[in-house]
Formats: C-alpha cells, structure tokens, sequence
C-alpha cells in the first residue's frame, strides 16, 4: 500500500508491517519525522518482530493444513463407513477390499492431526505465542510515542535515550522469552495487559515536534489499524487458498446450509417415494455439512470477521473524533483509546482461535 502526503513524502506500507522494517520506509520516515526518526525506527525491535512474524505466519499456515487435512480424513473414513453399511449389508456377500481398513486408517490419522492443529498440540500454542509476541512489541513501541515529553528530552541526549530504550526493550523480550504463554493467559482470561496500565499521554511543547508526533502516530498506528481491518474484511485479502476471509465464510455457511437441506430433502422425499440410495445420500450429506461447519470453525471464520467488523466500527468513530478536533491533547487522548482497542483486538484474537477445533 502508497500513501502520499501533501509534502510528496511517500512511505510504501505494507500491512502488518508499521514498524518502518523497510529500509525505504525509514529513510521517508526521517525526511517526513525528522525530529523523531530516532524513536520511530528501532533495530532491535525490527529484528525481533521480523524473526516471529515469520515464525507465526508458517506455523499458521501449519494449522492451516493440518486442520484442512484432519477434517478431510474424518470425513472420507465417516463416508466409508457409511458406503460399506450401504453395499456390503450384514449378511451381504457384496464388500469392497479393504474399504474398512482405509477408513479406521483415516480416522486415526485424522484425530492425531487434530490434536496437533488445536490448542493441545505444540504448532498452534506456538502461533499464538508467536503472534502475541509481535504484537506486544509493536503495542510496546507505539505506547512510548505517548509520552512525547520523553520523545523531546531524548533529542538533546538522543545516544543515552537510544542506549535506554534498547534496555527496555530488551528486558521486554527477555521476559516474554521465558513467561509468553503465561501472560497469553493472563490478557486472556484476566484482561492482564502484559505491559501494565497503558500510560497517560503527554504532548512534547515544541510545535513541529508535537506536529510531527501526532502526524506519525495517526499514518503508523490508527490509520494502519484500520486500513488493515478494512483490508481483511475486502476480496483483495488472502485468507486461505487465494479466498478472501468473507468469500470463505460466505462460501462455507451456504455449503453446509445446503447440504443439509439436501440431507433433510432425502429423508422427507423417502417417505413418498422409494429411492435406494436414499439413505446413504442423506447421510452422507448431513455429514458433509458437518465437516464444512467443522472446518470453518476450526479456521474461526466467523470470529475473525466479526473482531475485524467491530475493529473498523471502532477505529473509523475513533478517526472521525481525531479529525474533528482541533485539540492536541485531545487527539493524543484519543490515542490512548486507539491503544485499549488494540489490546482488546489481541484479547479476543487468542480467545477465538483458542477455541477453534478441527474436528467433526
């Protein structure tokens, strides 16, 4: 994504990326925020974001599989069960070889990769661990621009403020190093912002810098936030196998609608007309609709869509406000709400995908 500013500065943004990780990022950035480039691009935290972004987006794609997988194998081994129920009755000479040793196969194979694409197994706990750390890190980094008194003292001792930052920092890191998955659970069940209280804001009194902090605060981290909700919720956005987060949902809630309509056509329409496959169609179907409600809550499909509705609807009222006051210290106090938003949106993140299980 480009975005082009009235001073023709233009800062090519990637979503999910707002921490300047791009080097032609940074050098718009420090032509655009010369004043606090300094605070604005950090190496230690580009290095440790970009390690476990990666690390999340493979693991997700991981569970992705593994979920996709495990639903498929439960239901081809429930559809053999039932084909051989179907034409190798008991007391039939009819059977097909080997049929009931696929489909016991396929139901064992499907249940260990459930297990292991749920919250149990060690490649979805480690996404979600993942992805709490990248976006602890980029909350931690756009909780310091709100005190912009600091921001301003660190101008005239701008090495000393760097050398304290990174301590900060990587004492941050080291400590969810060792308890990530304990505070994961605290925000999720307690609400317990691993960062403690999200600080008071605190505009600097120089005017360019005050204009240059609240500039680089609404382009990196309100109107990102929503400009990426506003992208999840579109059809350019990729969700899974080149579908969109809506196309997915939508496609997969008329797929099991219909199906089992079909499943309950079957049944009714045997009770006036004889068909012989009757049954077996309408098992099959019901089943079938199953595993599609299955995989999509196992992707958390309509968790997703609705946190991001909620995201836009809260962001786009938050920017409305940030728009129509003329008010510093008020924008930076709505800055403070932009922060719970974000914290919230990672709460409910952990708790649906928490929750999601691949199994029919």
């Amino acid at each position: 994504m480009t975005e082009t500013h009235a001073d023709e500065i233009q800062i090519a943004r990637t979503f999910n990326h707002d921490l300047l990780i791009r080097k032609s990022d940074q050098d718009a950035a420090a032509l655009r925020w010369p004043a606090i480039a300094h605070v604005l691009v950090n190496a230690e935290l580009i290095r440790t974001f970009t390690r476990h972004e990666k690390r999340a987006k493979i693991q997700k794609r991981v569970v992705q599989f593994l979920g996709s997988a495990a639903v498929l194998m439960m239901l081809g081994a429930l559809l053999g069960y039932v084909t051989a129920l179907w034409v190798a009755p008991p007391g039939s000479d009819r059977h097909i070889p080997y049929l009931g040793v696929l489909s016991e196969i396929s139901a064992l194979g499907a249940l260990v990769l459930a297990v292991l694409a749920s919250r149990y197994g060690p490649v979805r706990r480690r996404w979600l661990k993942n992805r709490f750390i990248t976006e602890v890190l980029r909350q931690w980094h756009f909780r310091r621009l709100l005190d912009g008194e600091a921001v301003e003292c660190s101008i005239d001792a701008q090495a000393q403020s760097v050398t304290a930052r990174d301590a900060a920092l990587s004492k941050l890191i080291h400590d969810l190093a060792g308890n990530v998955g304990e505070k994961m659970d605290e925000l999720s069940q307690f609400r317990r912002d691993s960062l403690g209280p999200i600080p008071h804001s605190r505009l600097p009194k120089a005017p360019q810098m005050r204009t240059q902090l609240l500039d680089a605060y609404r382009a990196l981290r309100l109107d990102h936030q929503r400009d990426f909700a506003v992208y999840k919720l579109s059809a350019e956005d990729k969700t899974f196998a080149g579908l969109s987060l809506g196309a997915l949902s939508t496609l997969t809630e008329q797929l099991a609608g219909t199906t089992l309509v079909l499943a309950l056509t079957c049944s009714v329409a045997r009770l006036f007309v004889e068909f012989a496959w009757s049954p077996m169609a309408a098992v099959s179907l019901a089943m079938t609709g199953v595993a599609v409600r299955a995989w999509r809550d196992g992707f958390a499909l309509e968790p997703e869509r609705e946190r991001y509705q909620e995201m836009v609807h809260e962001l786009e009222l938050l920017t409305a406000r940030w728009e129509n006051t003329v008010d510093d210290e008020q924008r930076f106090r709505i800055a403070e709400e932009v922060e719970r938003a974000g914290l919230e949106e990672l709460r409910s993140f952990i708790r649906s995908h928490e929750r999601a299980q691949f199994l029919v």
